[in-house]
């Protein structure tokens, strides 16, 4: 991200405490922001586009992410949700990666209880996550309430 992004999002000092001039300045990761992949940057904007239309045309509002651009989304708040729970934990997008893995504080792992297991980790859009999850849709069924964002941890 550029420099004017980074100090938007509150980073204002690099890792050295030095104040931020230089793009290439490395930055201590705050605990619930993320670095998602390129490769899920995609799924994501037509995710956000099928929440805007939803709005539109169920709802009755405005857009609310209107993203035109993969930029567009820094900022936004996203739920992340490690594989066999149902506690997701609030996030933040502050920027992209060209590698095939989400960088995040270890905090914000820890409270997902993710391991290096080999499952993914998965990110919800937060307005996706509050307008079409419901408890009804799971099974009643041994494990039907696993990977689902029963609960949601806000604040680490």
């Amino acid at each position: 991200i550029d420099i004017e992004t980074a100090k938007r999002l509150g980073y204002e000092r690099d890792h050295e405490g030095k104040e931020l001039t230089d793009p290439d300045q490395l930055l201590e990761i705050k605990v619930q922001d993320i670095v998602v992949p390129d490769s899920c940057v995609d799924y994501i904007i037509n995710t956000t586009r099928f929440v805007d239309d939803l709005l539109q045309s169920f709802y009755g509002f405005e857009p609310f992410y209107a993203v035109v651009t993969k930029q567009d989304l820094v900022g936004h708040l996203v739920v992340g949700l490690a594989p066999h729970t149902s506690g997701g934990v609030l996030a933040r997008i502050v920027g992209f990666t060209g590698a095939h893995v989400g960088y995040a504080h270890p905090f914000f792992h820890a409270a997902k209880r993710r391991n290096c297991d080999g499952d993914e980790d998965s990110i919800i859009m937060l307005m996706d996550c509050l307008l079409n999850f419901s408890r009804s849709f799971l099974p009643e069924k041994r494990g039907g309430l696993m990977d689902a964002p029963l609960v949601l941890t806000t604040r680490l």
